[in-house]
């Protein structure tokens, strides 16, 4: 991934949730980490800076998700899948 493309909130954004891959990260932690602001329920800017860093992560709906969002409560960045290949079925 090219991380000269992303800006400096989006590459905290990523980082962030690299960190703690396959655990939730809260709106809320995200907000305080990347922003350095206190978290409001109503600022949706954190979810515009996710939005941006999965466009830029190739995520889209007919291929597997890099960050996942977990309702109401935040988003997790998913563990690579293990591709198996048949012959070692």
């Amino acid at each position: 991934m090219p991380f000269g493309l992303l800006t400096s909130a989006q590459l905290m954004t990523t980082l962030s949730q690299m960190l703690k891959a396959g655990r939730v990260v809260t709106r809320e932690q995200l907000v305080d980490t990347v922003l350095s602001r206190k978290f409001s329920p109503f600022d949706r800017s954190i979810d515009m800076h996710v939005s941006k860093v999965r466009k830029k992560l190739g995520d889209s709906e007919s291929g597997p998700d890099h960050i996942k969002t977990v309702r109401g409560v935040g988003y997790i960045f998913a563990h690579p899948r293990e591709h198996v290949r048949s012959e070692d079925r």
